[in-house]
């Protein structure tokens, strides 16, 4: 069950990944991007993974920061000009980061064994998913805010 649900993720991951960097409003995309690494990030923790899992989370952060700084701040590109899709070098190039990632990720676990568990305490396994879980839910809603707060912004201007 273990290896399906991370091939699950995975791809639910890439596929949100491929459309941040692809759909003109890309504010929905994040969301569940960051929402699928956080549950990957619990599924590490469960299979005391913790170094990888807070790689995940690490991951996450600076996808949330990443499409930050290029997409929605101001000056820099409107979250998506409606009717038409915008294909401007920084998209290019997250496009091909992302394909890049994605293939390493497909190769590495192609070449990995099934991950078998470590002996250790389950109190480090427990507080590890605990403490990813609520990571989860704090970057989760923040996300979605700082997304929704721009968006209303750049209404704002138009108007």
């Amino acid at each position: 069950m273990q290896p399906i649900l991370f091939w699950t993720i995975g791809v639910l991951s890439l596929l949100a990944a491929l459309a941040v960097v692809s759909l003109p409003r890309p504010q929905h995309a994040v969301v569940a991007l960051v929402i699928l690494m956080g549950l990957d990030a619990v599924e590490l923790f469960l299979l005391q993974a913790p170094l990888l899992a807070v790689e995940t989370i690490v991951v996450a952060s600076g996808a949330v920061l990443l499409v930050w700084s290029v997409l929605v701040r101001r000056r820099r590109a409107r979250l998506g000009v409606p009717g038409r899709r915008r294909y401007n070098v920084t998209k290019l190039l997250s496009f091909f980061v992302v394909l890049a990632l994605g293939l390493v990720l497909v190769d590495v676990v192609l070449q990995a064994a099934e991950p078998q568990p470590r002996a250790g305490s389950d109190v480090t396994m427990v507080t590890g998913a605990l403490l990813s879980l609520v990571l989860l839910l704090i970057a989760g809603p923040v996300t979605w805010w700082i997304l929704r707060r721009a968006r209303s912004s750049e209404e704002g201007e138009q108007a």
